[in-house]
């Protein structure tokens, strides 16, 4: 392929959310609301195609998520992607969602029974699935081009329920299906009690070949994707292939720092005001550099360079891009 990468900036906009989901480490009511004023400050100082990932906690409680498209002014914004809990989509607000952004994903993580519990509220099953419903009825009624999907966290609650689940959600209407497994310590006690073993491999793979033959995987999931997901449920990490921390995707925190990637957890002298004078070439070096030094154990399992690819021109294909690429580890 021989085409200029995107540039993937993931916006964790708020650490709030309005769920309790067993498996989230993320959450944090405390937390402040990304600066978007910062944050287009920044972007235009980008001078490549962007794709932009929102995320949170829970983004919809930040109301400026609403009108994205206003509020970031960089001529280079190709893509706008976001993922949500879906719980607090109206039929008034997908409207506004639908018209700002590319890539909307609803997580949904199996039937009524197991959503609820896995998200700690009961009753929010209905609502995750109803606006999901107000997205894909309003994309039709707009006649839009924007791609809804779900990403679900595959548990041992959902394993032997996963083609019917799946087919479900293809009948309501979604375009693509992401998926991958619960990413907690394999030694913890809530990975024992529900994380994927060795005896679920089989399965992944099946379903993953099933969903890649109707078509519907989301864009970035990949074989090299599902490669990465059976090596965390083997335990059986392999190195890296690439990694394009700072040179290709980079992650704003809610409190406006820069760090190499969603997964990568704060040093001491190790990250970035956005509000700081610089230039890309700069904090691309010195992203890649920190990225070396603290290389946390997240690293060995990462799927982090396919997420962030995650937009409407992205195919199967573009690991090859990196097959014969030095490996960062």
């Amino acid at each position: 392929m021989n085409r200029e990468m995107h540039y993937s900036v993931t916006l964790e906009v708020t650490r709030r959310c309005n769920l309790n989901c067993i498996f989230c480490g993320i959450k944090d009511n405390s937390s402040p609301i990304l600066d978007i004023k910062q944050v287009d400050k920044f972007l235009n100082k980008i001078k490549r195609p962007l794709f932009i990932f929102v995320t949170g906690g829970e983004p919809l409680l930040v109301p400026y998520v609403f009108e994205i498209r206003e509020r970031l002014t960089s001529s280079n914004i190709e893509q706008i992607g976001i993922n949500t809990n879906g719980s607090l989509i109206s039929e008034h607000n997908a409207i506004k969602l639908v018209k700002n952004y590319d890539l909307i994903e609803v997580s949904i993580d199996g039937f009524r029974e197991i959503h609820d519990f896995l998200r700690g509220k009961k009753g929010i099953y209905e609502k995750a699935i109803n606006g999901l419903k107000y997205l894909i009825s309003t994309k039709r009624a707009l006649k839009s081009n924007v791609v809804i999907g779900i990403n679900t966290v595959i548990t041992k609650l959902l394993i032997g329920q996963l083609k019917d689940f799946f087919d479900e959600m293809l009948q309501i209407g979604v375009d693509v299906i992401q998926f991958t497994p619960m990413l907690h310590d394999p030694n913890s006690e809530i990975y024992k009690k529900y994380g994927l073993r060795r005896e679920h491999i089989s399965a992944v793979r099946d379903i993953y070949d099933y969903l890649d033959k109707k078509r519907v995987l989301a864009p970035g999931m990949n074989t090299y994707y599902l490669e990465r997901i059976l090596e965390f449920i083997r335990g059986d990490y392999k190195p890296l292939v690439f990694c394009g921390t700072g040179r290709y995707f980079i992650h704003i925190s809610a409190e406006g720092t820069l760090y190499p990637c969603c997964s990568f957890y704060p040093r001491k002298n190790s990250t970035v005001s956005i509000q700081e004078d610089f230039d890309l070439e700069r904090i691309t070096k010195h992203m890649h550099l920190m990225r070396n030094k603290y290389v946390p154990n997240s690293c060995r399992f990462c799927l982090n360079l396919y997420n962030t690819y995650l937009n409407v021109h992205s195919n199967r294909g573009v690991a090859n891009e990196y097959k014969g690429c030095k490996t960062y580890i």
